[in-house]
């Protein structure tokens, strides 16, 4: 998987996902990918993400 905002995103949303992670997992990633692409980009792949669901 490569690490771009909205194949993270997508995986950690995952139905059979999303409440295996540790706690500070998804704020982890989050930063991680806002460090690389900057904020907007990540939130705006992470605002896409959830609008799918």
């Amino acid at each position: 998987m490569p690490f771009r905002p909205a194949a993270v995103v997508t995986y950690m949303l995952r139905a059979d996902r999303i409440h295996r992670w540790a706690p500070l997992a998804p704020a982890l990633f989050h930063l991680a990918l806002v460090h690389v692409y900057g904020r907007t980009p990540v939130e705006r792949a992470e605002a896409q993400a959830v609008r799918r669901m």
